[in-house]
């Protein structure tokens, strides 16, 4: 087999991925006060934590910036993925759920469509739809404080 003909699997992970141009429809299943927030610093190929008073990052003035992490009901595949999203997504979410309050609903009673507008700056779009089923009783979600853990937990 050669490289430009090799067959690549993708998707079926535990973290949702958004390609350029692409959407997914999802349903938040995460609680507000279960979401993870974390400031990290972004270093040209990954995110290194922020480590507060004495990080070198910030020294540096590499300024860090917000990373939330959310459990996510795919509803492409109905499994349930972990999605990690800037400030970008998390504007987009603030505003779609600051609509739904004045009506008596919470982000948990719509799905939402996440769409990756661009890629280069990425930029991302997103939109309430109708919840497109309700979420099954028996699911188990990730731990979202254990990022590389295989470990999920009854919802």
């Amino acid at each position: 087999m050669s490289y430009d003909s090799m067959e690549v699997e993708t998707g079926g992970g535990k973290f949702l991925k958004i390609e350029a141009g692409k959407s997914v429809d999802v349903n938040i299943l995460t609680k507000s006060d279960d979401m993870v927030l974390e400031k990290v610093h972004w270093t040209g190929s990954s995110y290194a934590p922020c480590i507060g008073k004495d990080c070198p990052e910030c020294s540096s003035g590499n300024k860090p910036i917000q990373r939330f992490r959310v459990n996510v009901l795919d509803r492409a595949d109905n499994t349930v993925k972990i999605y990690e999203f800037g400030v970008n997504v998390a504007i987009g979410i603030k505003e779609v759920a600051k609509v739904l309050r004045l009506d008596d609903m919470t982000i948990h009673d719509v799905d939402l469509r996440i769409v990756r507008v661009s890629e280069n700056p990425v930029r991302y779009q997103v939109i309430q739809r109708k919840k497109a089923g309700e979420i099954p009783a028996d699911i188990k979600v990730h731990d979202l404080k254990k990022k590389d853990a295989e470990e999920t937990v009854p919802f």
